[in-house]
Parts: structure tokens; C-alpha cells; sequence
């Protein structure tokens, strides 16, 4: 950048003029070096893209290839998922000492299970039978009347 010469056409202070240079000066330096940060990183940044790019590609096939297996281990015995929503089932049983049943209001019998409520009983566990909040009234009235009459 040429040197400005503003000594004749502006009416000021030296100190004022010497600081606005000084500014200037300072601007173009900063310009120049971040010109030169810019073209560096530019090859770095490429790098260091494909190399995180690499690292979530491996993550991803890896966590992919696990849930496939799992996929398949579910697929050919449908029991295996049962049983480990069962054992869950005990765990809690065996851990808590009140369980909470929480039942739909519209259909309370139907969301019961007879054998857990059996088996917290027989574990010596308190049982709750809670009812799940009802909706509007003409929900509810809609709803006893198609399941009584369809």
C-alpha cells in the first residue's frame, strides 16, 4: 500500500495524522498475514477433513455391523428379545420395593399382566395400579361405544 501523504489537505492535529498512518500500517500487516494463514491451512484443513471423515466413516460401520448382528440374533429366535424384556422385568421386581402399574383409563383390564402382578406379590413388593389420565369426555364415550358395539 503507498504511503499517504495527508499533511496539505486535512486541517488536524500531527498526532491524529501519525495514528490514522499507524492504523493503516497495522491494517496492511494484518492483511498480509492472514493471506499467508489463509493459503497454509487451506492444504491442513483438507487433510484433516478426510481424516475426520475417515474416523465417523469406521465409527459408523463398526456401530452398523454390531446392530446388523444384533438384527440377526433377533430375526432367527424372536424369543431372545422376550427373554431379555422378561429378565429386565425381574430385575426391577427384585430391585424396587413399591412398582408402579400404570393402566389406561379406557381399558384397564386389558393393559393388566396377571403374571407380574403375581410375581410382585409373591416377592412380598407393594403393587400400585395407577389409571392413566382419561381424555375429553366424548373421546372416552366414543371409545366404550365402538369397542361395545363394533
Amino acid at each position: 500500500m503507498p504511503s499517504v501523504d495527508l499533511s496539505g489537505r486535512i486541517r488536524c492535529k500531527k498526532a491524529v495524522l501519525y495514528s490514522i498512518v499507524d492504523a493503516l500500517d497495522v491494517m496492511e500487516k494484518y492483511l498480509k498475514e492472514q493471506k499467508e494463514l489463509s493459503k497454509k491451512p487451506e492444504e491442513n484443513n483438507l487433510d484433516k477433513v478426510i481424516t475426520d471423515a475417515e474416523a465417523k466413516l469406521d465409527a459408523f460401520e463398526k456401530l452398523y455391523t454390531r446392530r446388523e448382528e444384533e438384527r440377526r440374533v433377533f430375526d432367527s429366535n424372536p424369543e431372545a428379545g422376550f427373554k431379555a424384556d422378561f429378565a429386565v422385568v425381574r430385575k426391577v421386581i427384585n430391585e424396587a420395593d413399591v412398582i408402579i402399574e400404570v393402566l389406561d383409563a379406557r381399558d384397564p383390564l386389558g393393559n393388566r399382566c396377571p403374571t407380574i402382578e403375581k410375581d410382585v406379590l409373591d416377592a412380598g413388593k407393594r403393587l400400585v395400579l395407577l389409571l392413566n389420565k382419561i381424555g375429553k369426555f366424548w373421546i372416552v364415550e366414543n371409545y366404550f361405544l365402538e369397542t361395545l358395539f363394533l
